[in-house]
């Protein structure tokens, strides 16, 4: 979760690169798979979440970050480490896709709060993220020296798993939900769409709540 704080060390530590001089391309290559592994699923976990609804897929995704974590916590293999990156933490999860209709399900009237939850909890890990993230690299000795870090974000992938499954609606209310129509959170002018859009889509303002 912290990985590109100390990402130049741990190149040199587990032998992915001679020195600190050359650890550069390697310490780059960390975050950029995680990226590269959403590329792939971005738009497929928003098709999972309105089938199976959004509690599953949001703890599906804490789960992958869980598993990720500490898959890449125990890599001795670099080959290994982008691959627990790009498959646990990239591909499977879908946060920055079920964000917004996670937030959604506060309803009209408490969207922009849970937004603000969740965009304050994010801020409070990037900040934290990088002190803890050196602090703990190497406390438990040199053959899994990221394992400590790798930890702690295992179990808040953990934590919000559990809080997802206890707190988010289920399926069925997510269902009742989506029956009384469109949330009016981001109101999109249909005039504005009209001249984005090209003549030939057709384009509807909703209804009014009457």
């Amino acid at each position: 979760l912290f990985a590109c704080r100390y990402a130049g060390f741990l190149a040199v530590d587990a032998g992915w690169a001679d020195n600190a001089d050359s650890a550069g391309y390697v310490a780059g290559l960390l975050p950029t798979v995680l990226i590269f592994g959403r590329l792939f699923t971005t738009i497929l976990w928003g098709w999972v979440a309105d089938r199976v609804g959004i509690r599953l897929s949001i703890a599906a995704s804490m789960t992958s970050v869980a598993v990720g974590n500490l898959c890449f916590g125990l890599a001795s293999s670099l080959h290994f480490s982008l691959l627990a990156r790009a498959l646990f933490l990239g591909a499977l999860n879908g946060f920055t896709t079920l964000m917004a209709p996670m937030c959604a399900l506060a309803g009209p009237a408490r969207q922009a709060q849970a937004v603000a939850h969740v965009l304050a909890a994010g801020s409070a890990v990037t900040m934290l993220g990088p002190a803890l993230g050196g602090l703990m690299y190497g406390m438990l000795g040199r053959r899994y020296p990221a394992l400590p870090p790798s930890l702690l974000g295992a179990g808040l992938g953990l934590t919000a798993t559990v809080l997802c499954l206890l707190h988010l609606p289920g399926p069925a209310d997510e269902a009742r939900m989506r029956q009384r129509g469109p949330s009016p959170v981001l109101p999109i002018d249909a005039a504005i769409l009209e001249t984005a859009l090209p003549a030939s889509v057709s384009v509807q303002a909703p209804a009014e709540a009457g």
